[in-house]
């Protein structure tokens, strides 16, 4: 891999470069994943009769086999942008410590309140289930990652969020359960005396610690008995995993970037852009003087839907080129900052790369923004004395051209 400039400690994208689609991997199948049944009849499931427990549009998401990409809505982008796009990091530490020559990087997705890459999802479901009408949604969680992201984007969205939470985890992990109820959530422990499986579970093993299957028997009684009100979950399900696909494609924009060429890539969630899989590729160059067929084998690897969404993410990182205009433009800000520098005694300096740009100002921010505010000109601060510049990916010069009279008129 070629090294043209220092890779820092993470790769950031800006804003602009993050996906504005999910991808769904089942639509490239060959061999269609089996239908869900109804236990009743062992039927397919009909829409109809997942929309009881699941919020309508979440159902059409959960068995469409056919639609390749799903516009990911604005409210939901906006959202995205609080974590997102998240860093890809270069292990610097990692590869000190093994004293290696090897160049590491790994896709980081911790960055949340919610610690991991539930908040991808979470927010997705209580977004339909606000557009629905609902009044709110149940779910359950174990050690706490689920509940605390789906009690964060339930919030946001001004819903009411009842989570049933393993009754071991909800005594160990006090400060999960409080992060939820900070956020407005109901935590029960469960088993609990709230519904009539936790009751019956209750009195056949008084005493138990909970399990995953109590909690959710208990949040899905609790959705489908009080109107108002489905059920929500962060894995397992297709539309789970349709949520997760921004993580592939955000990994490749972050290559490109700097020009990272990876000879060897181990992959989980973002090779498989969300799928579970384990595996690793690399160059025909390496290959040929390491390995053979056979002697490497994965637990996840192996499976029709893996190696399906394995084969489509790589297929978008060849084909998509997100950077070369944002390379163009970033350039053209610069020095449209650096111009006005110059003639604005205010402006103590011009900082960030590509289209991620920002301006230190001596004039206060809350001043500054609203000015721009009044003139049409949307930007934000960064600390205490930066004005923040992250337009979007698709901005033209006279776009820079109008921002910069703006500036220059308000300081």
């Amino acid at each position: 891999m070629a090294e043209n400039k220092k890779i820092p400690y993470k790769i950031y994208l800006e804003e602009s470069e993050m996906p504005t689609q999910w991808y769904n991997v089942r639509a490239d199948m060959k061999n269609k994943p089996a239908p869900l049944l109804n236990p009743a009849t062992l039927e397919p499931m009909k829409p109809e009769e997942l929309e009881h427990v699941f919020c309508k549009e979440l159902v059409q998401q959960e068995l469409d086999d056919t639609t390749p990409y799903f516009d990911i809505p604005q409210e939901i982008r906006d959202f995205y942008k609080m974590y997102r796009p998240s860093p890809l990091v270069r292990a610097y530490c990692l590869e000190k410590a093994l004293d290696t020559p090897a160049k590491i990087y790994y896709k980081f997705e911790g960055n949340n309140t919610s610690g991991s890459h539930k908040l991808n999802s979470a927010i997705a479901q209580a977004y339909y289930a606000k557009k629905q009408g609902l009044k709110g949604v149940t779910t359950e969680t174990g050690a706490g990652q689920w509940g605390t992201a789906l009690s964060m984007a339930c919030s946001y969205f001004d819903l009411d969020c009842r989570v049933y939470m393993v009754k071991c985890s909800y005594e160990q992990k006090p400060f999960r359960r409080e992060v939820m109820r900070t956020y407005g959530a109901q935590v029960t422990p469960s088993p609990s005396e709230t519904t009539a499986v936790g009751r019956k579970i209750l009195e056949a093993h008084p005493g138990t610690t909970g399990s995953l299957g109590c909690a959710i028997s208990e949040a899905v009684e609790d959705a489908t008995t009080h109107e108002g009100y489905r059920y929500v979950l962060g894995s397992v399900l297709s539309q789970v995993l349709l949520h997760q696909t921004v993580i592939g494609l955000e990994t490749k924009a972050a290559l490109d970037k700097y020009g990272i060429k990876p000879d060897i890539m181990t992959m989980a969630k973002a090779i498989g852009s969300g799928i579970p899989v384990g595996a690793f590729a690399m160059t025909e160059e390496v290959a040929e003087c390491s390995l053979e067929p056979g002697d490497h084998g994965t637990t996840y690897g192996g499976n029709p839907l893996a190696c399906t969404a394995v084969s489509k993410t790589v297929e978008i990182f060849e084909k998509e080129n997100l950077t070369a205009h944002v390379k163009e433009m970033g350039t053209y800000l610069t020095e449209k900052l650096e111009a006005l520098k110059e003639k604005c005694d205010c402006i103590k300096a011009v900082k960030g790369t590509g289209l991620m740009q920002g301006i230190q100002i001596t004039k206060p921010l809350g001043e500054v923004t609203n000015a721009a505010l009044k003139e049409g000109l949307l930007v934000i601060g960064a600390g205490a004395d930066v004005l923040r510049f992250v337009p979007p990916l698709i901005i033209e010069k006279e776009h820079v051209d109008e921002m910069i009279a703006v500036l220059e008129k308000i300081l």
